[in-house]
Order: structure tokens, then sequence, then C-alpha cells
């Protein structure tokens, strides 16, 4: 899970996944337009991993004895 906070006692802001530091910016601002591009990729990735997917498998020609 992402998540943006202040990093440390610093004027730095963080963004985790998890334990993992990700990424650090000098503003708040900033820290949460880099989650929304990362949260944007991922959902792309889903959705990109969902269609493969979905075109996986046998596809069925007129010959249906296969052995």
């Amino acid at each position: 899970m992402l998540r943006v906070e202040r990093y440390k006692q610093t004027r730095y802001w963080a963004i985790w996944d998890g334990q993992e530091l990700v990424a650090l910016t000098v503003y708040r601002r900033g820290a949460l337009e880099v989650l929304r591009r990362l949260q944007e990729r991922a959902a792309e990735a889903a959705r990109e991993q969902a269609q493969a997917e979905e075109g996986e498998g046998y596809p069925l020609t007129g010959d249906t004895d296969l052995w």
C-alpha cells in the first residue's frame, strides 16, 4: 500500500510502499503527484494483465477432435 508522510523530522515528504522508501520530495504536492502516477501505472498494468489472461487458452477452430 502506497502512502505519503513527512520524512522523519525534515521538510521532505516520503512515498512509502509498505516499509520500502520509493521516493523523497521537497513538496507535499510533488509527493502526491508521484503517488498519483504510481497508482495510475499500477492500475494500467493490472488492466493489461487482465487482458492478457483473458486472451490465454486454446483458440477453438473448426476441428474439435483434438485426440
